[in-house]
């Protein structure tokens, strides 16, 4: 779709944003205040990847 996904840094709050209006459509903490997101999330057949410092990568099912 027309969805634009961004991870924080710190925490791993990752966003889910509609790319023609920038409104937020949902977010979902992914770690802790010690954990951090080493990538720019990817979306491939329906499942976005993340980058961790502590995890590897992680997954997400498009719902």
């Amino acid at each position: 779709g027309n969805v634009v996904y961004a991870v924080t840094e710190k925490g791993g709050l990752l966003h889910a944003l509609d790319a023609t209006t920038g409104k937020e459509l949902w977010n979902i903490v992914t770690g802790t205040q010690w954990d951090w997101r080493s990538s720019s999330p990817v979306f491939v057949d329906g499942t976005l990847y993340i980058g961790s410092n502590v995890e590897g990568f992680l997954a997400f099912e498009d719902q």
